[in-house]
């Protein structure tokens, strides 16, 4: 049910509305909202029973059901209370980046390949997520900006594409 909720698993929505036998496609179902331990469902007996109620939206401009509600709260232990708000100080550097040679990276490699993917395990997010994934994949520096002391010049060769989990 998790994987439903999340949109891992695809749901196929079909529907009719007379006694003809044909079924309408109407879309991929995206869940907007859901609600655990539903209890008006009763088993064929007529003993009343519970489930998880789904309402599904086939359109394409749905927000992420991960977003709607945290699923695994009634299963997580509550914090009663804590302290927060505390100033701290921090100092720290940070290295500039330049977003053009993304662009370029990316741009490159649809010139060559025909889509964006992961370059170690080849996870396409446009396959995956559809128009929501189109353009979506991590740029990461073969050798990290902070391994060198002052400024470099990055050439496309020295960046590889990468899906969340592999960079």
């Amino acid at each position: 049910m998790r994987s439903i909720i999340d949109g891992f698993t695809t749901v196929y929505c079909f529907g009719r509305w007379n006694e003809d036998p044909e079924f309408t496609f109407l879309g991929i179902g995206k869940v907007i909202s859901f609600q655990d331990n539903f209890t008006d469902v009763y088993d064929k007996d007529g003993t009343q029973t519970f489930c998880l109620e789904f309402e599904l939206s086939c359109a394409d401009d749905v927000q992420n059901p991960a977003f709607l509600s945290n699923f695994d709260r009634s299963y997580e232990e509550e914090t009663s209370s804590t302290v927060e708000g505390q100033a701290k100080y921090v100092r720290h550097k940070t290295r500039e980046r330049d977003d053009a040679i993304v662009r370029d990276k990316k741009r490159d490699f649809v010139k060559k390949n025909g889509r964006l993917f992961c370059e170690a395990c080849g996870f396409d997010f446009k396959n995956v997520y559809g128009s929501r994934g189109a353009g979506f994949i991590e740029c990461h520096h073969n050798v990290p900006l902070h391994e060198d002391e002052g400024e470099r010049i990055t050439r496309l060769e020295d960046l590889t594409l990468l899906c969340s989990n592999c960079h």
